[in-house]
Formats: C-alpha cells, sequence, structure tokens
C-alpha cells in the first residue's frame, strides 16, 4: 500500500513540474474585445475587465511587426472580418476597446478606433481600423497587395510639459514580454 502511495505522488509530482516547465515555453500574444465599454477613469485594473472568449487577434495573424514604429502587418481586411465576427458591427462611437495578452497574462488596454469617429476622449493607445496613423511612407513596409498595415498609436501622447498622458498605457505598448514573443516568433522587425 505505501509503494502505491509513493508512486501515485511521485506521478502527481512529476505532473505538476512538466506543467510548469510547459508555461515556460509558452509564446503567445493574444488581443481580446473587451465585452462592453471600459469604466470611466484612468485607473482600470485590466484583470477586472471581462473579456471576449476568442481573440481577435493572435500572434498567427501578424506577419511582420515593426517594433520602432508600433506597427504591424495582417492579412488585408482581416480585422475589419473579426470584427464585424465578433461584434456583428466594424464601426463604434466610442471605438472597441481591447487587451493586449502574452503567454496569458494581461498587458495593457487599448482601443481599436474608427477615423470616422467624432469622440476624441481616449487616453489609451489606438488601432485605426481604416489605416495606419504613421508618419511614414508606406513604401518603407514593402506591402504585398494582400496585406494591411495597422499601427498602435495614441490621440494625445504627451501633456503640455512632454510628459505620457497616460504612462501606464504608454509602458504597456513598449513591455519587454511583447518584444520578447514578436521575436521568438520570428516576425519581429
Amino acid at each position: 500500500m505505501k509503494k502505491i502511495a509513493i508512486i501515485l505522488l511521485s506521478i502527481i509530482i512529476l505532473t505538476g513540474l512538466v506543467s510548469c516547465n510547459n508555461k515556460s515555453d509558452e509564446n503567445t500574444l493574444e488581443i481580446y474585445l473587451v465585452s462592453g465599454d471600459l469604466p470611466d477613469g484612468e485607473n482600470i485594473n485590466i484583470n477586472n475587465l471581462v473579456l471576449e472568449n476568442t481573440p481577435i487577434i493572435t500572434l498567427d495573424d501578424i506577419e511582420r511587426y515593426y517594433w520602432e514604429d508600433q506597427a504591424f502587418v495582417m492579412k488585408k481586411d482581416l480585422l475589419r472580418e473579426r470584427l464585424d465576427e465578433q461584434t456583428g458591427k466594424t464601426y463604434a462611437t466610442r471605438g472597441f476597446p481591447y487587451v493586449v495578452a502574452v503567454n496569458g497574462e494581461r498587458v495593457y488596454i487599448g482601443n481599436f478606433w474608427s477615423a470616422l469617429s467624432s469622440y476624441m476622449e481616449i487616453n489609451y493607445p489606438l488601432i485605426y481600423i481604416e489605416f495606419a496613423a504613421i508618419g511614414k511612407d508606406y513604401d518603407e513596409f514593402n506591402l504585398e497587395p494582400d496585406e494591411k498595415l495597422y499601427a498602435v498609436t495614441f490621440n494625445k501622447l504627451l501633456d503640455d510639459d512632454g510628459n505620457w498622458v497616460n504612462k501606464q498605457a504608454a509602458d504597456g505598448i513598449f513591455d519587454k514580454r511583447i518584444k520578447k514573443v514578436l521575436e521568438k516568433a520570428g516576425v519581429l522587425f
């Protein structure tokens, strides 16, 4: 009986060690839509937000990610198709809030945004649905006809004193965990 108990205990311990090791091998980047609107205020606890079950963008969707520009390339119209699938619409006055997660850990809050929206009080990173709001010539990104460039940007980057409007969000988009996952996947440029 003691031998059986020892064998079972050993199996349980080994299973636990193996599952812990698998966690460190994860290499995922996922963007999830937030269910509903973001609460008002800047001090939102990212871990309390209710997210959709299926990510709207995964690491597999990203063809190339240009770190310095915070711009990435995906297949054309994939974002619009996914927004339509998950929300039933491709436009919302206050955008579509999202959370970026790396290896299952939430990193920062952002908003898929439409240039058609007149609502401008957003202090989160934005990804414009229609185009990449970037101060560079698109030719520098060597886009294929079936690809589209998106950029993580801000409505208002700095206040009048040159400080980040939302430092937590700024720190989030340049989080080293994101860079590491992109690098490991071979899509970082």
